[in-house]
């Protein structure tokens, strides 16, 4: 299947990011060179690390540098006085260097994946030079699904993260992956550097084998970037990369990805024994409150769960559809005065239920269960901050399934199960726990 067919032209927006700097006092034009290009398909999921969600096509090149210059490290004067432009046939794009990127000298251009898919010629200046090259082209690209059952197994300052690969279809493989830890604290670029608006990253472990579905990241690991560590109660994002290759082996750059899938899921810090996996969520930030996505998690019938989120009075729980329905609810303790009110949806609207629900006791819903409910009656001077993973919330769910559901905090004022999951959600950070019988 062509990945044309895979997606909608609806939404997918070019990007042309950044700039080059155009600084004067330059002797003469200096020749460049222009190597490693790429392109590639890429599936980014709903976060909030300041990435585009939605698929797109990405194209470029990771080394122009002055004649002499090594491609690393990066060197900003290699971006003196030069710039460049991507063309197909009748399109062409600018190009914008990549300032966020420490390791390579990174010019780049993004659009819709309803751009033409052949070779992009790029032509790259500075002063009166003019240098071309070649990118590779995106035959054969199939677009790749996003890691599910995203979890953290162990917490503290050294905490193992676990996931499951995605169903494949059109010939599409999985040769490599690549997970990255973003600081959802610096949107500054890479420490410091650039600034594109987007979550910088702290640690980045490339060329991984395929069958990777597990990683534990302590500290003075060796793939930081100098200077960084986990910090408890901090906020970040793991970005979890899979990517079909050209040469069917993993990749520790752009220049062999023929397609890719970004899952960001976001997590926080303590020293505070886990109770069992955490399911971490997808944050989507496509309206001004945010949504707590879930992927995949495995539930079962009697199973019970519990889930978490300026400040929040309240909390709208949805399954997706093809989800098993709520079963039961329990909310926290020590949040306000521990009282909350419970709201049904009858179709059409929201309706009171009459229902006191007390913090610490399980809430039963009617057989078979609701699709979505909503509970409010969290005083604003109860100042619950949705970071802060303070809201933890007990569901069970009617059937064996998946929840692919979500929560979404109510800012103004806004489950039937065999085995317990614990979600917590928070304006940054939310995470499903998941207690297995007898574990």
């Amino acid at each position: 299947m062509n990945k044309k067919s895979l997606v909608s032209n609806r939404g997918l927006v070019l990007v042309l990011a950044g700039a080059a700097c155009a600084c004067s006092g330059l002797a003469a034009a200096a020749t460049l060179t222009v190597t490693n290009t790429y392109q590639f398909l890429d599936n980014v999921s709903a976060n909030s690390a300041g990435l585009g969600p939605g698929v797109r096509q990405q194209f470029g090149s990771t080394c122009v540098v002055l004649t002499g210059n090594p491609c690393t490290p990066q060197n900003l004067a290699n971006a003196a006085g030069t710039s460049g432009t991507a063309t197909q046939g009748s399109v062409t794009l600018n190009m914008s260097f990549n300032a966020a990127d420490l390791t390579s000298n990174h010019w780049f251009s993004t659009g819709s994946s309803a751009l033409p898919d052949g070779q992009w010629t790029l032509s790259m200046s500075n002063g009166g030079d003019v240098t071309t090259a070649l990118t590779p082209s995106l035959a054969g690209a199939q677009l790749i699904g996003f890691a599910k059952q995203a979890r953290m197994t162990a917490g503290g300052i050294a905490p193992t993260f676990q996931w499951a690969l995605p169903s494949l279809s059109g010939g599409a493989t999985i040769d490599g992956a690549t997970v990255l830890v973003r600081d959802l604290t610096d949107f500054r670029g890479n420490v410091g550097v650039g600034g594109l608006g987007v979550a910088s990253i702290i640690y980045s472990n490339r060329a991984l084998p395929a069958s990777t579905t597990s990683l534990t990241i302590a500290q003075g690991d060796s793939h930081f970037v100098a200077g960084q560590a986990f910090q408890l109660g901090h906020h970040y994002a793991l970005e979890l990369q899979l990517h079909d290759t050209r040469n069917g082996l993993p990749a520790n750059g752009f220049v062999q990805v023929l397609s890719q899938s970004r899952t960001l899921v976001d997590f926080t810090l303590s020293n505070d024994p886990l109770p069992g996996p955490l399911y971490l969520p997808m944050a989507n930030y496509a309206n001004p409150v945010p949504v707590y996505q879930f992927n995949g998690v495995p539930v079962q019938a009697g199973e019970q769960i519990f889930i978490d989120p300026t400040v929040a009075v309240g909390f709208d729980y949805r399954t997706k559809a093809g989800d098993p329905n709520f079963a039961s609810v329990m909310l926290p303790t020590g949040v306000g005065d521990g009282k909350y009110e419970l709201w049904l949806w009858d179709g059409a609207q929201w309706f009171d239920a009459n229902q006191e629900l007390t913090g610490g006791q399980s809430f039963s819903f009617a057989a078979g269960g609701v699709s979505q409910f909503r509970v409010t009656g969290i005083e604003t001077s109860a100042g619950l901050n949705p970071v802060a993973l303070n809201f933890v919330t007990g569901l069970t769910f009617v059937a064996d399934g998946e929840f692919n559901g979500s929560m979404t905090p109510l800012v103004a004022e806004v489950p039937e199960p065999s085995e317990a999951v614990l979600l917590l959600a928070g304006l940054g950070s939310l995470l499903l726990w998941r207690r297995r019988s007898g574990s």
